[in-house]
This record gives C-alpha cells, structure tokens and sequence, in this order.
C-alpha cells in the first residue's frame, strides 16, 4: 500500500488559449489569416496531446509571443474580444457539457472562435508523485469549480492547497495563485497560512493579487478568498479584468486516527 503523504499540493489550473484574430486595421498586424488560425490551432492539439508545457518552443507560437512582446495594443484587442472571457458564452457551452478530454486527462472546452479553456486538477505527495482523485472533475457553470474531491490522511497531518488559474494567449500571459495552508483534526480544520505566491506575469501581461483572506477558521468547514486584477501593458496605460480563488475545506469524518477530509476550489471571474 503506497505510504501516507505527509504535505499534499492541490494544483487547480485553468489555462484560457486565445484564438488569434485578423486586426481591424492592416498596419496593426504582420499576420494573415492562415498564421493566425495555423497558431491557434496547433496550440489547440498541443494540450489536446497533453503537451501544453512546450507550447513555447513552437515555432509558430513563439512569433506570436514575440510580436505580442512588441505590440501590447494587440494584445488588448484580441484579450478584449475572446469567446473565452465572455462569461454568458462560458456558461452556456458548460450548460451543454461540450468537454474533450486530452491525452493527460484534462477537460478542454472550444468555444465557436476557436478559443478554449482547460480544465486540470493535479494532487501530488511529498515525492512529487501525482494521486488520483476518487471521482473524476467536473465543471458547474462558473470559470471553473472542481467540485468536491475527498482524500484520506492522519488526524493531525499538515496539507498545502494550491489553487492556480492560468491565462494563456498563444503563450501564457498570466498566473494566480491562492495557497492556503492547514492542518485537519478530527473534528475542524485549522488554516494556518495564506498566500498568492507563484502568481506571476509576461509582458505585455499583468496580474496585480489582492491580499489572501480567510473567512472561516477552525470549524468542521472553512474558507479562503483572494481577489485578483489582471490586464495588459498598452500605450495609452492599461486595460484590466478581475476575477476571484476560493477554496473550501470540510472534514467529512473521522475514527481509528484516519480522517476523511474534501477539498474544493472555485474560479469566478
């Protein structure tokens, strides 16, 4: 039987990769039509292979990120008009379940633009190995919601929860982080720390994090938010969107010096 782990990370990624679309104005862009949908759709069969990871080293991304590198206003027109960040179109291709699951087991879900969104959620041990969930994740009709997922430990063991969203253009652009830190007793769970570390950005990108709060403390269920700010770097200042982590923590029961205990984590934005 595989030892109990001792410090666990929950890793909740949500990766939006961004359809690439003509500019209005000709001078805006050096791209035609076929480069812009060739980009889109080879970064679309790289996480359909589970290969999200070396998007970068794709030569036709990297000019991408490179000219977006050099042309922030682009990347604030494109950002601006994505299906992916258009919370009723979200909801309704969630509402009809129009998932494909890649080679890795994520959930991807394209959106009518060519746009999609990943949906991943990773529990490693001490070593670093991945555990398997009891149930596979399931999305509700919010940026993303991994439900509950159960876990058994040690009463009195000392676990990291790693909520992660990550925004992706042709390249990732954005990274926010909620870590929340705990210890789970037979009857309530004691969160010890918060923080937003890990949250990051690429230029032209931006990501400004709020400051963690916990809601609920030392009770058989409690709570953890942060608020997050995130944009692009244009000529005229800025442009920026908000969205919000929150992670849940139950314990479900206890006996014998076991406990069962549920984790969940939510995207809104």
């Amino acid at each position: 039987m595989k030892k109990l782990f001792r410090s666990v990370t929950l890793v909740l990624a949500l990766s939006l990769v961004m359809s690439m679309t003509v500019m209005a104005s000709p001078q805006k862009s050096e791209f035609n039509v076929s480069e812009l949908k060739l980009a889109q759709d080879q970064a679309y069969e790289m996480v359909l292979r589970g290969e999200a990871e070396q998007a970068d080293s794709n030569p036709t991304i990297k000019k991408f990120k490179n000219y977006f590198e050099q042309n922030p206003e682009a990347y604030a027109e494109y950002i601006n008009t994505l299906d992916v960040l258009n919370q009723d179109k979200v909801n309704a291709k969630l509402a009809n379940s129009e998932f494909t699951t890649t080679a890795d087991g994520k959930l991807v879900m394209r959106m009518n633009d060519g746009s999609f969104l990943v949906t991943h959620n990773t529990l490693t041990d001490v070593d670093g190995n991945i555990m398997l969930p009891e149930s596979p994740l399931l999305t509700n009709a919010v940026i993303q919601d991994t439900k509950w997922q159960t876990y058994s430990a040690t009463i009195g063991e000392k676990f990291t929860n790693d909520a992660r969203h990550d925004f992706w253009g042709t390249h990732k652009m954005q990274e926010i982080h909620l870590v929340t830190k705990y210890t789970v007793n037979s009857t309530a769970i004691q969160i010890t720390d918060t923080s937003t570390t890990g949250t990051a950005s690429w230029f032209p990108g931006t990501v400004e994090p709020g400051t963690p709060r916990v809601l609920s403390n030392n009770a058989r269920e409690v709570e953890a938010t942060c608020g997050y700010k995130y944009g692009g770097l244009v000529d005229w200042g800025s442009f920026s969107k908000s969205a919000s982590i929150t992670t849940s923590l139950k314990v479900n029961y206890a006996g014998s010096g076991s406990i069962s205990f549920s984790v969940r984590s939510i995207v809104e934005g």
